[in-house]
């Protein structure tokens, strides 16, 4: 086989190899952020949350496998974090992060100005 052809033909099957990963990766954002909604629905109605946010790096589409859910809770029923945290870690399959936004610092704040996203509300 000539060379160019060969090359075509290598050329060819990494970028199938390469959209292929793409879309693998879109697929799991897409759970990702899927689990953040239903996670931040049951902490709105089962925990009195009054807002959850979407932090972290699916709100900026750079999570990846490894990488924590991080949901930022405001408004949390005084003594309700603990029971939260550990609901939400025994029925999700992500390792997430819940961030009370009244213990956050100014970092945390801003940037979830900046870039999180209001996933559920009372």
């Amino acid at each position: 086989m000539n060379t160019k052809v060969s090359h075509a033909i290598h050329k060819k099957e990494l970028l199938l190899h390469y959209q292929e990963q793409k879309q693998k990766e879109r697929q799991f954002q897409e759970n990702a952020l899927q689990e953040a909604q239903r996670l931040a629905l049951m902490l709105v109605e089962q925990f009195g949350v009054e807002r959850v946010y979407l932090a972290g790096p699916l709100a900026y589409n750079k999570f990846s496998a490894g990488m924590k859910l991080e949901l930022a809770l405001e408004g949390i029923p005084a003594g309700a974090y603990a029971e939260a945290i550990g609901h939400v870690k025994q029925s999700s399959t992500f390792e997430v992060d819940l961030i009370d936004l009244h213990q956050a610092d100014a970092w945390t704040k801003r940037a979830l100005k900046e870039k999180g996203r209001l996933l559920a509300k009372k």
